[in-house]
C-alpha cells in the first residue's frame, strides 16, 4: 500500500496486479527471487523490491512535486527509522489485535487514529476491506 500511495501522490499512472499470496505468480517469483513477496515495482523492465526502497526510488526518479522524503539527510534517516519501526513493530501488534476471537478483542483496532488518513483522496481507494486484511493477517501468522 505504501508504494501505491507514493505513486498516487506523485500522480504516476501504473498498472496494479493483484497477487494471490497462497499461489505466487511466475512474474513475482522472477521479479523478486530472493524474498518472493510483494511489493515489486517494475520500471523500465527492471524490478525494484521492498516498499521503502521503492518509495526512495520513486522519489529520486520522478522528481515532480511533492517530494516524498525530506531533502535533509538527517530528517530522511529519521523518516526511514520510523517507517522501519512501523514495519517491524506496529504491523505485528496490529495483526495480533485483529485476529482476536471476539468482537470486543477486535475492537482495539477501532481506537486507532486512522479515520482521517483513510479518508484522504490519495489513500481511500487503496485501503483494503477489513475482512481481506484479517484474512491476510491470518495467512501471515499461520506461516
Amino acid at each position: 500500500m505504501r508504494v501505491r500511495i507514493a505513486l498516487n501522490l506523485k500522480n504516476i499512472e501504473y498498472e496494479y496486479l493483484e497477487q494471490n499470496y497462497a499461489v505466487k505468480s511466475e512474474l513475482l517469483l522472477q521479479s523478486n527471487p530472493v524474498y518472493k513477496k510483494v511489493p515489486v515495482l517494475i520500471h523500465n523492465d527492471q524490478p525494484i523490491c521492498e516498499s521503502l526502497i521503492i518509495v526512495h526510488y520513486i522519489d529520486e526518479v520522478f522528481m515532480s512535486d511533492p517530494s516524498l522524503l525530506p531533502s535533509d539527510p538527517f530528517d530522511r534517516a529519521v523518516t526511514h527509522l520510523w517507517a522501519t519501526y512501523i514495519d517491524d513493530k506496529w504491523y505485528g501488534a496490529l495483526f495480533e489485535v485483529m485476529i482476536g476471537q471476539t468482537d470486543e478483542e477486535k475492537g482495539g483496532v477501532r481506537g486507532l487514529p486512522t479515520q482521517r488518513f483513510c479518508s484522504n483522496a490519495v489513500v481511500k481507494d487503496l485501503m483494503p476491506e477489513t475482512e481481506k486484511l484479517m484474512e491476510f493477517a491470518k495467512m501471515l501468522i499461520s506461516g
